[in-house]
């Protein structure tokens, strides 16, 4: 949304929108220089930064000349405050001009007060200046909470209800109800119920497995404060307005609300409100926080919040459909569905939340990818089963304090805001999107739990193998005494490599290979009716006790390659690890990251491959070039390797041309590549070919012993 009109709230807020300014502009070298826009010199960004503080300095200098009253806009116009925002955006990227927000320099609560400026252009009688934005006489505070994004409303005593005519409309069997109303009276019966962003991991999962979280109406996410910033300021302008209709719902059972169905004239009372202090609340947040307003806004919260807090939009009427049901279990499924379907590709509605309402509500799809469904008694159904067993398994081991992944999966993306580049908590170690990309696999077709007779004890199972890996990895022989698999205060600090987002899918890889593996160790393929221990695990585990993963130098035994998600760093862990499991001997640190063990397994984490023995081989009875036919190469593949290359250049004229070599020509298999070079390729006039060849893993490569030279006859 183009910041046309800047808004501001008072005397405050324009020397905050100062300082920000200057400290954005002043030393952007150092502050921001990787925000704006490539096609502009340093010298362009230096003018038009000079330009932006100008103009500011401009805004302050009239502004203290006018008395500096708190009523801004009685002295500078909103067109006028937001020309240095506009100027400083002009040297923004593109992409990233959706992380510089209107008043995003605001990080403390905010009473709304009907200005001075605002009545006189609204026609509103004199009295009305400085009575708090919203509905009713008996209002006695308006407070925008920050932290919160929502509205809380204090009033003097309980206010007249609020009645609004409705209009039915009958669709699939549903009934829902069209009216308008005035934001204000909205926004003061309307909450939305949100997931808090600050819960724990442990936090979230203990309540999502328990119920609790749609228990207590909370399943959406938190209301963005950066949309309802820029929706208010929005609002405030008078060529601004907002028909898109909103999404209620509510349950015609509570208290407050009152339905007469053969007139179609619903009313909601105040009796909601709470008595604290000698005045009445709608939004409560200690002891214990409650938004006690009895409608849900199921679409069109940052709308409603947005122009709720403007004096200017919250006068004006909105559409809106209503949904009014019983507050049933079905109802709340309903209502989800609804959200989810509405909001599956908002941009504001992350793909962790996207999960939790799919899991939570049983959500169907025809995507056996997506399908979230469940049977009439609450069981998972066959083609969902993967993906509710694999959210489960995540949930219990997020919760249990036992779980090496205690507090450890991230459920919710973090409230971004006022740091829109917020990155994960370091004592996350995975997201639950990503979880569910391999954990499903582990319940799928195939699948060590295919069978549905595996999940009286999965859950045991896989919990039995982290526990096992993290007693693998902490054990008495580290000279530091530190654990190499840390705690969730301890990786407060900094993780290890394999806590690592990227190196933990190697290790969630190992949970599938370790289960395969003691199968032919320890059960000779029968049905098992109990879970692999942590005993059998470590067991097998063993070959992997002595690996530093605490040690990311670059030095030569440090492992600062395998960091990361990098393209082949993940690879390289799963090859290698499982390569030492097979080997099944246990060595020494000195082994295990010894940079020249090359291509010898448990040993040389990170080392390149070894070139021993690597030479090129043509193939087969090819006839001497230049023939008809292709010509075919091989380069046997060392131990711990992931890609085999081929480099191929012509001589013309005394010149070396490379000829591009086609990703068809090219075949990988658990011994060799092979190129296979059409005689197409290459140029009649060519004196000369040369073949170079060599494999890749994590870490480095290994170059064939010598490149093929053939000569023209």
């Amino acid at each position: 949304m183009p910041v046309i009109e800047g808004h501001l709230d008072g005397r405050a807020d324009l020397m905050s929108y100062a300082a920000w300014l200057f400290m954005q502009t002043v030393d952007w070298r150092n502050v921001n220089a990787s925000e704006f826009r490539d096609e502009l010199s340093e010298d362009e960004i230096d003018e038009s930064l000079d330009d932006a503080r100008q103009l500011m300095q401009e805004l302050v200098d009239e502004f203290e000349a006018q008395g500096s009253p708190e009523d801004i806009h009685s002295v500078l116009p909103a067109s006028s405050t937001a020309e240095p925002f506009q100027r400083f955006m002009q040297c923004v990227k593109e992409e990233k001009q959706d992380e510089y927000t209107w008043q995003m320099w605001i990080d403390s609560d905010t009473d709304l007060i009907i200005q001075g400026s605002e009545a006189e252009e609204l026609g509103l009688p004199p009295e009305m200046v400085g009575k708090p934005v919203g509905y009713s006489d008996q209002l006695v505070k308006s407070c925008l909470l920050t932290n919160k994004a929502l509205i809380q409303h204090t009033y003097g005593e309980r206010p007249d209800a609020v009645s609004w005519r409705l209009s039915p409309i009958e669709q699939g069997g549903h009934t829902v109800y069209m009216g308008a109303a005035m934001i204000a009276e909205i926004d003061a019966v309307s909450k939305v119920p949100w997931i808090p962003p600050e819960l724990q991991s442990r936090e979230f999962a203990a309540k999502a497995k328990n119920g609790q979280l749609s228990s207590e109406d909370k399943w959406q996410r938190l209301v963005s404060k950066a949309r309802l910033k820029e929706i208010r300021n929005f609002a405030r302008s008078k060529n601004n307005f907002m028909f898109n209709p909103v999404l209620l719902y509510v349950n015609e059972n509570h208290d407050s609300v009152h339905f007469d169905a053969g007139n179609n004239i619903f009313s909601v009372d105040f009796e909601f409100l709470k008595f604290k202090n000698g005045q009445y609340f709608d939004y409560i947040s200690w002891p214990n926080e409650e938004d006690n307003r009895p409608i849900w806004i199921v679409d069109g919260q940052h709308r409603v919040r947005g122009f709720g807090g403007a004096t200017r939009g919250s006068m004006l009427n909105l559409p809106f459909v209503i949904m009014i049901g019983d507050g049933s279990e079905a109802d709340r499924e309903l209502v989800a569905r609804v959200f989810t379907e509405i909001n599956t590709n908002a941009k504001s509605l992350d793909k962790m939340h996207q999960l939790y309402l799919k899991w939570e509500f049983g959500i169907p799809a025809d995507s056996p990818r997506s399908d979230f469904s469940k049977e009439s008694a609450g069981g998972p159904t066959e083609k969902s089963r993967p993906n509710r067993m694999a959210y489960d398994l995540a949930l219990t081991l997020a919760a249990a304090p036992d779980s090496p992944l205690y507090n450890s999966i991230q459920f919710q993306e973090p409230d971004k805001s006022s740091a829109p580049r917020a990155r994960m908590k370091r004592h996350l170690i995975v997201k639950s999107t990503n979880w569910m990309q391999i954990a499903r696999k582990w319940f799928a077709t195939n699948g060590i739990y295919a069978s549905s007779d595996t999940d009286s004890y999965s859950s045991d199972e896989v919990m039995n193998f982290f526990i096992a890996f993290r007693e693998t990895c902490n054990h008495d022989d580290w000279h530091d005494g530190v654990n190499r698999w840390k705690d969730a205060r301890e990786r407060m600090k900094k993780r290890s490599i394999i806590q690592q987002q990227g190196p933990f899918r190697a290790l969630m890889d190992l949970v599938s290979f370790s289960v395969e593996r003691l199968e032919v160790l320890f059960n000779s393929g029968e049905q098992r009716s109990e879970p692999f221990s942590v005993n059998q695990f470590m067991s097998i585990l063993a070959p992997l006790k002595n690996i530093d993963w605490n040690l990311d130098s670059k030095d030569e035994q440090g492992l600062a390659s395998l960091k990361g998600r990098g393209n082949l760093n993940v690879p390289h862990l799963k090859m290698w690890m499982k390569a030492a499991i097979q080997h099944g001997q246990v060595y020494e640190w000195e082994d295990v990251h010894n940079r020249n063990l090359k291509s010898l397994p448990g040993r040389g984490l990170n080392a390149p491959p070894s070139n021993e023995n690597l030479i090129i081989v043509q193939e087969g009875d090819n006839p001497p070039w230049p023939g008809v036919l292709p010509l075919v190469f091989s380069l046997p593949k060392p131990e711990h390797t992931l890609r085999g290359w081929w480099e191929v250049t012509q001589t013309v004229n005394g010149n070396q041309e490379t000829i591009d070599v086609d990703k068809a020509w090219v075949t990988n298999d658990e011994t060799k590549t092979m190129l296979i070079l059409e005689s197409t390729a290459i140029k009649n006039n060519a004196e000369m070919i040369r073949i170079s060849s060599g494999w890749k893993n994590g870490v480095g490569e290994a170059l064939a012993n010598e490149p093929v030279l053939l000569l023209a006859p």
